[in-house]
């Protein structure tokens, strides 16, 4: 089952709602948006302390990299 959960503010106390039997997480970034890679970053951290995905695979995607002022190589 595949969910697409949106990264508004507002939904973010929801998504432990779907944490339950999870096996894997793809995580999606705007890599344009260089003000929000911290946020993005603390978010993610956040997830993965839940036990519900202390076993999940991640994948990271940095959307818009064409378009990007961000150089996510420097923030790793």
């Amino acid at each position: 089952m595949v969910w697409d959960v949106g990264g508004q503010e507002k939904l973010r106390n929801l998504w432990t709602h779907y944490f339950d039997k999870a096996r894997a997480l793809i995580y999606v970034i705007d890599s344009s948006d260089s003000e929000r890679i911290d946020l993005a970053s603390k978010e993610l951290n956040r997830i993965m302390t839940h036990p519900d995905m202390h076993e999940a695979i991640v994948l990271v995607i940095a959307n818009k990299r064409d378009i990007a002022t961000t150089n996510l190589e420097q923030l790793s």
